[in-house]
């Protein structure tokens, strides 16, 4: 399996963990979610395509961010997204919410991003959110999403929840982006980083069967005893 970085955005970077980063609830604009604040005397309005320029990702795809319910959206049916996931049923028999537990390990470690890096949150990260399952869908069948738009709307959901902003480890380089002055400013440095490895699988809750094969360790597999 391929070793690939990962880390927490969330409050890493105290500069970008304050509420003055994004205080103001964002706004469309020209067909664009924007946001607006000062910060450090200097204004910043950000949208989805300045963000994607900033941190060199896309944006372009579906734009789709819902905090309390699924999203609703050309392209996308929630039930079926969960009946894929799944991988038996159908939409009518499928719960509205799951749990990672019921994930395939693929699915898993892509929930695993979403919960720490695409949309991350901090406590109980065991429920597999609305937006959880809108990404994993997107992701396993190689659709386009706008993710630089649901980076935005989720500081916003953060700021009217009375969160501390999400993305934290990308403060730094927006503020630079818009030339605030950051050498007066506290920041704690990233001293751990974990990969996804043997060692993620195993404390996910899964063991290697002698034909190189991951099961969960609950799970009986006659994988292990033929030749």
């Amino acid at each position: 399996m391929p070793r690939t970085k990962h880390a927490a955005m969330v409050g890493n970077e105290r500069a970008g963990s304050s509420r003055s980063s994004a205080d103001q609830t964002g706004w469309e604009a020209g067909g664009l979610f924007t946001v607006k604040s000062t910060v450090g005397g200097r204004e910043i309005i950000l949208n989805e395509v300045i963000l994607g320029d900033i941190l060199g990702i896309p944006h372009v795809g579906i734009r789709a961010y819902e905090f309390k319910t699924w999203p609703v959206c050309k392209g996308f049916d929630y039930g079926e997204a969960l009946v894929y996931l799944l991988g038996n049923g159908v939409a009518e028999d499928v719960p509205r919410k799951i749990h990672a537990n019921q994930l395939s390990i693929r699915s898993r470690l892509l929930h695993l991003i979403c919960t720490h890096n695409l949309i991350p949150r901090g406590g109980h990260r065991e429920e597999v959110t609305f937006m959880d399952v809108f990404v994993i869908e997107r992701l396993l069948k190689e659709k386009k999403f706008n993710l630089p738009y649901i980076m935005l709307k989720h500081m916003e959901a953060a700021c009217e929840t009375k969160k501390n902003l999400p993305y934290g480890l990308l403060f730094t380089k927006i503020f630079r982006y818009f030339g605030v002055a950051l050498s007066s400013r506290e920041r704690d440095t990233l001293t751990k980083c974990e990969h996804f490895d043997a060692t993620v699988l195993t404390r996910m809750g899964y063991r290697r069967t002698s034909r190189n094969t991951w099961v969960p360790k609950r799970q009986d597999s006659d994988e292990d005893e033929c030749g």
